[in-house]
Parts: C-alpha cells; structure tokens; sequence
C-alpha cells in the first residue's frame, strides 16, 4: 500500500532526546532509533486524526518495542505525555497523518522540481550531464498518490484490484486524482466490500473511466441494451 511509511528525519540519530533515551536505558543510540522507528510505525497503523491517543498504560509501549522502561523513557525525553490514563503523541498531526504525509510529498517535489530547473539552466552551459538531467525528469514525471482506504476496503483483495485499477486510468491517460480517489473510494465503500471488489474489476474490464457495478449487481435483473433511434427533425 502506498500510505504504509512514516517520515524520519535525517537528524533522528543524533538528536539529544535520543542520547538521553539511550543513556536512560543501557542501550546504544542505534538501538533506540530502531525502537523509535517500530513505535512509531505501531502508531501510524493503530492510531489516526480522530483518535490520536492511546487509551492506556506506558507498560503497553513497552510491549510494543519489547523493552522495559522504554515509554517512561521517551515521556522523559519529551517525546510521550502520559496523563488522566491516555498516552499522548505530542505533534502527532504535523507528521504521522496523512496530511502530514502528504505536505511531505509536495515539498519533496518542489525540491526536485527546484533542483531540475538549476539542472536547465547549467545543462545549457554543458556542465550538467545528459543521464542526471534525464533521471531527474522521470522522478518529476512520478506522480506519488497516498490512498487512504476506509476501514471496510482495508484488505489485501480490495488494495490489490485498486492498484490494478490506478494502472488502469493511468493507461488511458486519465490519471486518478487525491479528490477523485478520495470520492470513488467514499461512493464504494457504501456498497460493501465484495460488491466494491467486483465493481472495480468490471470497471477495468470494460476499459471504463469511472466505476460501475456489473449489470444486475444491484439486485435488479440484467435489462437487455436497446438501440439508439434517432427522430428525423424533418419529419412531422
């Protein structure tokens, strides 16, 4: 699935809360990045914007990371707030929401987008080589879409009709869109899932732009097709 990752900053591995976190616990700072990481995964898959708090005691991060101390050690650090029995992700919404990761996609863009128009501009003076300016186009070209699947079409079958049909509109240069997306998944969830699954596929076995459910889906029987007649407008 296209939305299974989370942001890392680069500066993760030197950053005072994690040498404290480390020297708290015995162990080494690459270890407690690696916890941070498989937490912080836990709480993309567990958690979302309207229900960002863990109902709870910091015993059960432990259990997450499998090490003893480790969520009393990150509410030290700052990086965990554990009041009225709720753990508490400080900043949550600025970067494990999709939201957030989608600002985390544009800005990448904007960035090699910046970085291939001063590759133009030295391209023209023969000081940019041909293979670099060429592999920035395609990374430009790739369009990065995060799916945000409701919880009833969160399953392996669906994702993987989805995928089939986002490749699908691609082919047909009609690339879906975030807005698109978001309406065709919302609109589909409301058939149920395995009516959803059969949708999608009809829809890319037809070559169809838009989602339909296959004739007599809705429980009414197939009507056969009649042919188009045409009123000459000269006829009374």
């Amino acid at each position: 699935m296209a939305g299974d990752w989370i942001k890392i900053e680069h500066a993760l591995i030197d950053k005072p809360e994690v040498f404290q976190i480390a020297d708290s616990l015995g162990l080494s700072d690459d270890a407690v990045v690696g916890l941070l990481v498989k937490f912080w995964c836990w709480v993309d898959r567990n958690l979302s914007a309207f229900c960002p708090t863990i109902s709870g005691q910091l015993s059960q991060v432990d259990r997450v990371v499998s090490c003893t101390g480790f969520g009393q050690a990150m509410v030290d650090a700052g990086w965990l707030d554990n009041a009225s029995g709720r753990i508490i992700i400080p900043n949550y919404e600025l970067h494990l929401t999709q939201t957030a990761k989608q600002r985390a996609l544009e800005a990448k863009r904007k960035r090699l987008r910046r970085a291939e128009t001063s590759g133009l501009s030295q391209d023209k003076t023969g000081t940019k080589p041909g293979l670099e300016k060429r592999r920035e186009e395609k990374i430009k070209k790739e369009r990065v879409l995060v799916f945000e699947f409701p919880k009833n079409l969160d399953t392996e079958e669906f994702k993987s009709v989805w995928a089939k049909f986002d490749t699908h509109r691609k082919e047909i240069k009609k690339p879906l869109t975030a807005t698109s997306a978001n309406m065709a998944l919302n609109k589909l969830n409301t058939l149920g899932h395995d009516l959803a699954v059969a949708s999608v596929a009809y829809t890319i076995e037809k070559g169809w732009q838009g989602i339909r459910q296959p004739d007599g889906a809705n429980g009414k029987p197939e009507q056969p097709k009649q042919e188009m007649k045409y009123r000459d407008p000269n006829r009374r």
